[in-house]
């Protein structure tokens, strides 16, 4: 089987115009694509590197496939991830990860929240403003409870977060607040209960019957899990500030609640194939969803699923070969109508 990648290389993207320069992170390199390359073959298949946008369409009409791992992040606007499966779509093509639907309303936080909830998914208390006076308004409602966190509803790599973050007061979370929207202008900014508890994380893979592929916390090499959480320089630099425990020290009533609660979400999303979600401890223990990305990072020995995988003793090949037997399952058990797309009717997109 031929499978195409699509993506968005890092050293390009720096380059283009209008995009904020904290987002180049979001983006992956050259070696993820070889490494992905390696895994494709591992399984027995074809790689080939089709990039993203025109150029992807224009390698698709010269040189079909029959699936495309994808890993485009998209470039501009609140549903940029879904940017190459909707042309994926169009022509025709199937590909692995979530479809446009899932990936759009995942990206903005503070909507899957929303969707989560009337499922009766667990998830802190929010609000979501986009103007000073929104904040004020809620800040005489008497209802907030500090500590409160700050971050923008629509960016992924813990963009927009940093050490002020957690907000304990009134005039941290104006000042907060301000310095986001200056930041991300045009943003919706996501205000929710900070929980006290330890944070994991959750790998999902599969579709009709999901299953947890590890569950991850991380063990502090300094300060306290009660007040910590991830900043773009954590979150890149982990090994200076954190050491990956997977599977995670929970007991076997933690252990199946943070199960539910992933395979939920990512039942509720209605995800494919494979999604990440991060969940949080509250006050009564009880695990509570933060966020999900289902279109997860594959960086080799660096993001969350690869090292999850790592550890529970799945390789880097292995974990790619899954992720497409996932995808192939689903494709054959979805409408004919998803395969047959003729080569003509591609060559008029």
């Amino acid at each position: 089987m031929r499978i195409g990648i699509t993506y968005n290389l890092s050293t390009e993207v720096a380059a283009a115009e209008g995009i904020p320069s904290d987002r180049a992170d979001e983006f992956d390199s050259l070696e993820t694509v070889r490494n992905i390359e390696k895994g494709i073959i591992a399984a027995g298949h074809e790689p080939v590197r089709l990039g993203f946008g025109l150029d992807a369409i224009a390698h698709l009409k010269r040189q079909p496939v029959d699936l495309v791992f994808n890993i485009a992040e998209g470039l501009y606007g609140c549903a940029r991830e879904s940017q190459m499966p909707a042309i994926l779509d169009m022509m025709g093509i199937p590909y692995t990860f979530s479809d446009t639907l899932a990936l759009s309303l995942a990206l903005d936080k503070t909507m899957t929240k929303q969707v989560l909830m009337q499922n009766g998914i667990n998830t802190p208390a929010f609000w979501s403003v986009d103007n000073p006076v929104q904040v004020e308004a809620i800040i005489r409602t008497g209802a907030l409870k500090y500590p409160l966190f700050v971050k923008p509803s629509r960016e992924g790599s813990s963009m927009g977060i940093n050490d002020n973050s957690r907000v304990t007061c009134d005039d941290e979370l104006r000042n907060q607040v301000s310095v986001v929207l200056a930041a991300y202008p045009g943003s919706s900014i996501l205000i929710e209960e900070f929980l006290p508890g330890r944070e994991v994380t959750v790998g999902v893979i599969g579709n009709r019957e999901p299953e947890v592929l590890g569950v991850m916390s991380f063990k502090l090499l300094s300060g306290t899990e009660k007040d910590f959480f991830y900043t773009p320089e954590i979150k890149h630099h982990w090994e200076k500030y954190v050491v990956p425990e997977c599977p995670a020290d929970l007991s076997g009533d933690e252990y199946q609640k943070v199960r539910n609660l992933a395979v939920g979400v990512f039942k509720a999303l209605h995800c494919r194939d494979c999604a990440r979600i991060d969940m949080r401890f509250d006050a009564n223990g009880e695990p509570s969803f933060m966020e999900i990305n289902p279109l997860a990072g594959l960086t080799k020995s660096k993001s969350d699923i690869p090292v999850m995988a790592e550890l529970m003793g799945l390789s880097y090949e292995d974990l790619i070969g899954r992720i497409i037997q996932a995808a192939v399952e689903r494709i054959d058990a979805e409408r004919p109508e998803t395969r047959m797309v003729t080569e003509a009717q591609r060559a008029t997109v």
